[in-house]
Formats: C-alpha cells, structure tokens, sequence
C-alpha cells in the first residue's frame, strides 16, 4: 500500500481518536527494510503522558496512521532530542 508523502520531521496524528498523540517522523523505512516484516512504514517519537519519549513504528492503513503492533511497544527515548510541539 503506497503511504502519504512525508518527509522526516515531519509531525503526524497516530489514529484518528481526539486524545490521539502528534508524533515526529524520525525515520522512513526502505521497501527492503520493510520486506523482513519487522518494522512499519515509518519510524516515530511521541511523548506518553506528555513526559516520555517513546520511539515506536506505525503503519498506514490507507486511512490513517496506526502503531504496528498492539499493546505496549516502542523504547524509551530522550525528550530533549525531539519537537517540542509534540508535548501539546
């Protein structure tokens, strides 16, 4: 599936719900890195709680963007590295 045109640094929503978190586009995966089934599309940082950074993949799911795996995922990453507007 062809994903939306976007660029690292980029600021996406993950889901489509009003408490969905804004996150920062950090790395787009090639079509041979997401041959091995192991990340998304993209990788991102959002902040849970509005003080951790977590480092997960999302997928696009011809709608919108989702996380790749359910439940908890992702690792912690540093705050301080990252967007700020992502905090609101």
């Amino acid at each position: 599936m062809k994903i939306p045109n976007k660029k690292m640094g980029d600021i996406i929503k993950i889901g489509n719900h009003r408490d969905a978190p804004n996150a920062e586009i950090v790395h787009i995966y090639t079509d041979e890195e997401k041959k091995s089934g192991i990340f998304g599309d993209i990788a991102v940082v959002y902040f849970q709680n509005k003080l951790k950074g977590i480092r997960s993949d999302v997928v696009w799911n011809g709608e919108k963007w989702k996380f790749k795996n359910e439940g908890p995922d992702g690792a912690y990453v540093n705050i301080n590295m990252y967007n700020p507007i992502l905090k609101k």
